[in-house]
Formats: C-alpha cells, sequence, structure tokens
C-alpha cells in the first residue's frame, strides 16, 4: 500500500513537472507575444532576432525549425512515456469507475484524452520508434496539442495541475520576466 503511494506520488510529480515545463514555455511566448502587442508583431519580431542567429536567415522555415526545436525538448520519450504510460494504465480503470457521475461533456473529453494517451503509448512502444525520427516527433507532438486542448486530465490521476485555460487566464504579472 505504502509503495503504491509512494508510486503515485512519483507519477504525480513527474507528470506536474512535465506540465510546468510545457506550461513555462507557453507563458514565456505568451507573455512575449503580449509584449509585443500582436502575434504579428511577435512573429515579425522573432524573424528579426532570428537574423542574428548564425546560419538563419530569419524566414519562416528557420521560425518554425526553431519552435519544433522547442518542442522536441518538451515532448521526447524520456520526459513522456513513464508518466504517459502510468496514466495510460491508471484511466480505464478510473473511467469505469466514475464515468456514471461525469458530466456528459467531462465524459467525452476524457474519453478523447483517454485515446490520446493510448496512442502516444503505443508509439512510443513501437520498436522503430526514435525521437530522432520526424515522423514520430510529429504524431507525439500533434497529441500532446490535442491533449492540451482538452484540458486537464481528471484531477484524481494527475493531481494539482491548473488546466490550460486558468493559466491562459492567470494576469500577466504573474509571468517571471526573461
Amino acid at each position: 500500500m505504502a509503495a503504491d503511494l509512494s508510486q503515485d506520488a512519483s507519477f504525480q510529480e513527474t507528470i506536474r513537472r512535465t506540465m510546468a515545463r510545457m506550461q513555462e514555455s507557453g507563458d514565456q511566448a505568451t507573455a512575449a507575444a503580449t509584449a509585443e502587442g500582436s502575434e504579428d508583431d511577435f512573429i515579425a519580431e522573432m524573424m528579426k532576432a532570428m537574423k542574428d542567429i548564425p546560419g538563419g536567415d530569419g524566414n519562416e522555415e528557420d521560425f518554425s525549425k526553431l519552435l519544433m526545436g522547442m518542442m522536441e525538448q518538451l515532448t521526447n520519450k524520456e520526459i513522456l512515456y513513464e508518466p504517459m504510460k502510468e496514466l495510460n494504465d491508471k484511466y480505464p480503470g478510473w473511467m469505469e469507475k466514475n464515468k456514471d457521475t461525469l458530466a456528459k461533456d467531462d465524459l467525452k473529453r476524457y474519453q478523447e484524452q483517454q485515446v490520446l494517451v493510448a496512442e502516444m503509448v503505443t508509439r512510443f512502444e513501437q520498436p522503430a520508434y526514435s525521437d530522432s525520427n520526424p515522423a514520430d516527433r510529429e504524431y507525439i507532438v500533434d497529441r500532446m496539442q490535442k491533449m492540451q486542448a482538452a484540458g486537464s486530465p481528471p484531477h484524481d490521476l494527475v493531481g494539482d495541475m491548473p488546466s490550460a485555460k486558468e493559466v491562459l487566464d492567470a494576469p500577466e504579472d504573474s509571468c517571471a520576466p526573461q
């Protein structure tokens, strides 16, 4: 019993750290975009700044590469596999136990998240999976974006993680200056 509680705490801490890293990157991007006044201004400033990077000419392709590089750091197997595997293992039992008491919208959202988590775990477990394979990376990034769009997973499974909506609605002064 104590080992299960320890595993649950470890899992929840791993999920919290992963979500905090993703949230921090999102907060930084949002703060930068807000400070510039609009997304277009932010992108223009990023393109301008990229001209100063050796080998970068500041075009959209370079910007896309920069963003993909950041996503790769947050979505590699080393960081995501263990918490996603644990979430995948816990989701079916939790759904069975709670499906009759959930609001229809929450049930649909959690079912979608359960499928996305299972898809990521299945992909990670493929023998040919590689973080350096662009198709694998895009697959995981796509599912992570869909997970984030669907909101926070059930509190019972992940602990006290703020939902994406709460993060986006947070006052601007809560963002750490760079």
